[in-house]
């Protein structure tokens, strides 16, 4: 579902669904190919009932599945359904255990420029790896948007020593 240079990203988007569609025909209780569908509609552009429906059948099928909580409060946000949303942000929050899916909640919230609500996420991750690249350059990105200059720096580069590869953090 991860958009890649070179043209070729409208079939590999309709690659992505097909296969997550016959995922779904192989086993129809897989919420992670629920969710999977729903994140390749979403990116195509296609109805976002289609792909509230699909997020929504991913929570029912494992009401423990965070990403999907995540995915389908931004969906709602996105329409403007922030009242439906924000309760499924706070039950991601409460049902992620690990580094990256606190990231993906903290990017996701960054993205409504929810910048606050996005470091609390963020610094949980850290107290799970101190090491996540990702929460050091997203904690860093929000600490710049609120003027923390010397935090956001100190987050920054240690994202740079661990990720030196990694442009996003020599950017910001």
């Amino acid at each position: 579902v991860q958009p890649r240079a070179g043209g070729a990203n409208a079939k590999r988007l309709l690659e992505a669904e097909q296969a997550a569609r016959r995922a779904i025909e192989i086993q129809s209780t897989n919420a992670v190919a629920y969710d999977r569908l729903g994140a390749a509609l979403e990116e195509r552009g296609m109805s976002s009932t289609d792909i509230e429906l699909a997020y929504r059948r991913a929570i029912e099928l494992d009401p423990q599945f965070a990403v999907a909580y995540v995915h389908l409060a931004s969906l709602l946000r996105k329409a403007g359904r922030r009242g439906e949303a924000d309760p499924l942000y706070t039950r991601a929050i409460e049902l992620a255990k690990d580094a990256p899916t606190h990231v993906l909640i903290g990017e996701a919230l960054q993205s409504e420029q929810r910048w606050i609500d996005s470091e609390a996420v963020l610094r949980r991750a850290l107290q799970i790896d101190a090491n996540s690249p990702g929460a050091l350059y997203f904690l860093g990105r929000s600490l710049v948007v609120r003027k923390v200059y010397d935090e956001a720096e100190q987050s920054l580069k240690r994202a740079i020593e661990i990720s030196p590869r990694s442009f996003a953090p020599f950017s910001v």
